[in-house]
Parts: structure tokens; C-alpha cells; sequence
């Protein structure tokens, strides 16, 4: 059995220097591009698309901010259902609209979405040191994610993009499959 800790939905990401701009897709975890700068013995490791994929990160974490749900304690077993919603393709009809069987991979949403409800550990503020108290997780670490669910779809006519997410510890005796 799901014993649900939150229940929320994350409107995809918008761009702050575009105001009054449409939200994006959510963002996928994307891959990590290595370079070496002039002069410097060790590759610049970076995510392929960072400042989309720190908005994104920051909405899902406010998101579950807001709904005041407890931390599952680490070691606790638990899981997660998804459903990302994406923008239609502009010149197909609604009627031909099936499943995006294009881009965005779902793993790389997927782990966006676990990186974004991981613990990470407060990088100290300014010159005191203080710790950052906007700091907030889901789980200690997403190796506790025993089960997932996930699946992309195209937004219905009034829809926004985005995710809905439910988190959830697992009990005992747990064996059915998550179905969205």
C-alpha cells in the first residue's frame, strides 16, 4: 500500500527575463557536457541546459515546499507517480495528438524531478555561514525510490504543462504496480 506524503503539480518553468511569457515543458535532467579550459589541468563538467534545469528544480522543491508534507526519513522505503504534461506540436490536429513519442527522454525527466526532491546539502550564505532554510527534500537520498511511475502525455485544450507528483512511503505487502 502508498501511504501518500504529498500531492502536487509543478507548472513548468518560466523564464523570469521574459515576463508575461508562456511556461516551458518540464525540463529533463539533460546530459553533461565536459570541457577544458586553457591552461587548466581538470575538465568543467556542466549540465547541457543549467539554467533551465535549476528553475525547473527550484519549482518542484517549492512546490512540495507548499504543501508542508514531512521528510520520509532515510531508509524508509518509498515511491513516486508522475505524469508530465507537454505542449502539443503546433501543426499536428488534436484528433492525430497520441502519446509523445518524441523528446523529452522520461528517464531524464524522471530524474530531474528525484534530483529535485533529494536532499542536498545547504551551501553556507554570505560571509556568517548561515545555512540556507529554503532547503527542503522529499527523501534523504532517491535511492529509497522503490517504486516509480511515470508517463508523459500532451496537455488537454486548457492546460497548463508541467508534472503532477504524488510521494508516498511504501508499506508492507506492497506488490501492485503504480498505475497513472
Amino acid at each position: 500500500m502508498l501511504d501518500v506524503t504529498a500531492e502536487f503539480f509543478v507548472e513548468g518553468w518560466r523564464d523570469p527575463r521574459s515576463p508575461g511569457c508562456a511556461p516551458a515543458d518540464p525540463e529533463p535532467e539533460g546530459s553533461l557536457n565536459a570541457s577544458l579550459p586553457p591552461g587548466q589541468r581538470l575538465p568543467v563538467v556542466v549540465h547541457a541546459n543549467p539554467r533551465e534545469l535549476a528553475g525547473w528544480r527550484n519549482a518542484v522543491r517549492a512546490a512540495f515546499r507548499a504543501t508542508g508534507a514531512p521528510e520520509i526519513p532515510a531508509g524508509v522505503p518509498c515511491a513516486i507517480m508522475i505524469t508530465f504534461r507537454l505542449w502539443p506540436p503546433r501543426k499536428v490536429p488534436a484528433e492525430r495528438l497520441g502519446e509523445p513519442a518524441t523528446k523529452p527522454d522520461l528517464d531524464k525527466l524522471e530524474r530531474a524531478i528525484l534530483d529535485a526532491l533529494t536532499y542536498q546539502k545547504a551551501k553556507p550564505r554570505g560571509k556568517t555561514g548561515a545555512m540556507n532554510p529554503e532547503q527542503c527534500y522529499a527523501f534523504r537520498d532517491d535511492s529509497q525510490v522503490c517504486a516509480i511511475s511515470s508517463r508523459k502525455r500532451y496537455c488537454a485544450p486548457g492546460e497548463m504543462p508541467g508534472a503532477q507528483i504524488v510521494v508516498g512511503r511504501l508499506t508492507r505487502g506492497f506488490e501492485q504496480p503504480l498505475l497513472l
